[in-house]
């Protein structure tokens, strides 16, 4: 049986569901008394906490063999098996809506894990000196007396998604912050989580902290007495999985082993796998997409055709999350870049208590990864980053359209049927939802368009260099059924004192200054143009005088060069047809045309 979606050790064991065992990485723990751990979400943190409380918590003594049986500390029993009081403190649940309120519903929340530790240790309860009601408004006192009572070398609490509020209220204020100001907009959500580890550093106690980002603010006196074991390569494979261990699951969840295990594991590479960090020796999968894998494929049936993707709703990159992202708009040009060629680009992970970086920002939550094993981490080393997965690329272009254009979808009836009027129906949807201004590119056009392509080509789908180290704009594959080629031209308005290289002759779309917007009445008037009108405005292309119409020519002649080669390219392989589209862009207006071989 699947252990998917359960993050319960104990329920796991009795019910003899699939479990991949990280009991070492547990026992590890106990080599630091304080500690902090980050990785990416539905990477099992939970579960592991979880293990971490079943493997050390007293109440636990008597199930030792029935819950560890088998595993690598059933083999191997340490000696502080079930020796301590465990409190566990989950923070998922403290909402972000009401600041006023967040420090009550915080210790709400940390009260919430005493009470449950409490009536887990009834004889902790019996030596309480007050009742317990006393605590309800002072959690973190009730955590002292906690201690006196047991020993402070007998504890451990463990704190689960400490990060959860901080991040959520970062994602709402992260477009309207300079980053350096991040960490004061964080005071009200991080006061009180500075709180809870001071006391917990004060105790004397052992406590260990799982999460998904460093949280700006922290005061570095408090969250530096941890040892980040984030990047320590001892710690690199605690979460994920293995090869070894999908075809595992796949044998005891599905009963499917040989050929057959060995195409859904090579699926499950290309879906779920990826991920290396800081140490790994081996690339890990996504242990809850193999786990949604390996529940389907018992359900649908997929030893007969194996699913198009692997979708987990709580995996998907949130447009909240993209906020972030993109307070950073080149690292977002470039990550969608690297969604659509699968290509590695340089950047550094690296973390501190006052900001937190974008491209870090995106390394934590999994967005990207290290493009290989075996790197050692240095905060101020630049490293090769790769987006992991195909379910990251298609989780990722969704959210950019999302929050780029306010829908998904749009490109679908295109890639089903790529005509020009359908092509010209997409471009007027993103048209819509965008304020253009001088400083529009070619490439923000092929950023809306790249993503929506990722999400529905379901095979290849971005810029590439072709023959003769020509680039491509566009190459979107559908499988089994065509190859779409564009070559995309986009020209900007003039600006006062300067004329760019790639311009409209047109008063109306004039801007004061780069990156200045155009005016709606700008905008109108050139979506009043007829055709003729518009294909005849004067324009400059490359330091050439022309109109519109001829740097659409040349566009459709560069297109054609590209056809060429890529008929020949599929004469060789999969032998799909060639569909080709010029599309010259001024402002949020398009001209698009079909190119034939040979035009």
């Amino acid at each position: 049986m699947s252990a998917f979606g359960d993050s319960n050790f104990q329920r796991i064991r009795q019910n003899n569901k699939f479990y991949v065992d990280k009991t070492q990485f547990a026992v590890n723990l106990l080599d630091y008394e304080r500690a902090v751990l980050l990785r990416p979400p539905r990477s099992g943190k939970t579960l592991f906490v979880d293990t971490v409380d079943c493997l050390f918590d007293v109440r636990f003594k008597d199930q030792f063999d029935e819950l560890f049986g088998g595993l690598h500390v059933g083999e191997n029993k340490p000696q502080q098996a079930n020796q301590f009081y465990v409190v566990k403190i989950p923070l998922t649940a403290v909402p972000t809506s009401n600041l006023d309120r967040y420090e009550d519903a915080f210790h709400d929340c940390v009260f919430t894990g005493i009470v449950k530790f409490l009536r887990n240790h009834p004889d902790v309860l019996d030596a309480l000196p007050l009742p317990l009601d006393y605590f309800v408004d002072k959690p973190f006192s009730a955590l002292e007396i906690i201690c006196d009572i047991v020993g402070a070398d007998k504890l451990m609490v463990l704190v689960d998604e400490y990060d959860r509020a901080p991040m959520k209220l970062f994602a709402s204020l992260a477009p309207k912050l300079d980053r350096h100001d991040i960490a004061a907009a964080l005071e009200p959500v991080t006061d009180p989580l500075s709180g809870l580890l001071a006391t917990l550093k004060s105790l004397g106690a052992r406590y260990y902290v799982t999460g998904i980002f460093t949280v700006p603010g922290l005061a570095l006196s408090i969250f530096n007495d941890n040892k980040d074991l984030t990047h320590q390569a001892n710690f690199a494979e605690a979460f994920g999985m293995i090869s070894d261990d999908v075809r595992e699951g796949l044998h005891l969840v599905c009963d499917v082993d040989g050929d057959e295990a060995e195409r859904a594991v090579e699926f499950l590479r290309k879906a779920a796998n990826g991920y290396n960090f800081f140490g790994c020796t081996q690339t890990l999968f996504n242990p809850q997409l193999v786990h949604e894998f390996l529940d389907n494929y018992v359900v649908k049936g997929f030893g007969q055709q194996l699913p198009t993707e692997v979708y987990d709703h709580n995996q998907v990159f949130s447009t909240h999350g993209l906020q972030i992202a993109q307070h950073d708009a080149a690292l977002s040009k470039t990550l969608l870049k690297a969604c659509a060629s699968g290509e590695a680009f340089t950047g550094q992970v690296a973390t501190n208590t006052t900001s937190i970086s974008a491209m870090t920002y995106l390394f934590q939550l999994g967005v990207l990864t290290l493009d290989r094993q075996g790197v050692e981490y240095h905060p101020r080393k630049e490293v090769e980053l790769v987006v992991p997965n195909a379910s990251v690329r298609s989780n990722y272009a969704q959210a950019f359209s999302e929050y780029h254009v306010g829908q998904v979808g749009s490109a679908n009836a295109f890639l089903h049927d790529p005509t020009v009027t359908s092509l010209e129906n997409l471009l007027e949807i993103l048209m819509a939802h965008q304020h253009w201004g001088s400083d529009q590119t070619d490439a923000d056009l092929q950023a809306l368009l790249t993503a929506e392509f990722i999400v529905f080509s379901q095979g290849e789908a971005g810029a590439e260099r072709g023959a003769e180290g020509r680039r491509i704009d566009l190459r979107v594959v559908v499988p089994d059924q065509h190859v779409v080629l564009m070559e995309l031209k986009t020209m900007g308005g003039p600006i006062d004192g300067r004329q760019p290289s790639q311009v409209v002759r047109s008063e109306d779309l004039t801007t004061a200054a780069w990156g200045e917007k155009y005016t709606p009445e700008a905008l109108e008037k050139l979506a009043q143009f007829s055709s003729e009108d518009f294909l005849s405005l004067p324009a400059t292309y490359g330091g050439k005088s022309m109109t519109i119409s001829g740097v659409h020519a040349s566009a459709e002649n560069q297109l054609a060069r590209y056809i060429d080669s890529e008929n020949i390219r599929q004469a060789e392989t999969t032998k799909l047809p060639v569909l080709a589209f010029a599309v010259t862009q001024v402002a949020n207006r398009c001209h698009v045309t079909q190119v034939d071989e040979g035009c």
